[in-house]
């Protein structure tokens, strides 16, 4: 699950980072999965655009996105 999150993000995001998001497993259980994605974009003002990007990227494995 790490590596499609990664994957997503890869496609999803055109804000420039000053790293590579950094994908963390907090928690696993039988029902959901809980991950932490830190990203910190080249430029301060971007946040806000970053956050909304990285959202937008995963959808597709969020269960709000579709799958469960």
């Amino acid at each position: 699950m790490p590596s499609t999150v990664q994957e997503l993000l890869d496609r999803g995001i055109s804000t420039p980072v000053r790293a590579e998001p950094q994908i963390g497993l907090e928690e696993i259980d039988a029902d959901e999965v809980v991950m932490r994605i830190e990203a910190t974009p080249a430029v301060d003002a971007d946040g806000p655009r970053l956050a909304d990007q990285i959202l937008v990227a995963i959808a597709p494995v969020t269960r709000e996105g579709g799958e469960s």
